[in-house]
């Protein structure tokens, strides 16, 4: 099942799918954004399918490079 992770950027909004049948439980890469400055949510986790399932538990992890 394809999960969305959706990341507000400095660029603008995008959208990246990871599927957790395949890859669950392990720390995957979404790649490198500029987030905006400021305390605002940038990263969202969202299950848009109409497949059946839930998303039980995830973490997102920020790294500065």
């Amino acid at each position: 099942m394809a999960t969305s992770r959706s990341l507000a950027t400095a660029a603008g909004n995008r959208t990246v799918a990871v599927d957790q049948r395949a890859t669950g439980g392990q720390w995957r890469t979404l790649g490198a954004f500029a987030l905006p400055t400021g305390d605002t949510n940038r990263v969202a986790v969202s299950r848009w399918s109409s497949a059946g399932g839930l998303v039980i538990a995830d973490a997102v992890r920020l790294t500065r490079v």
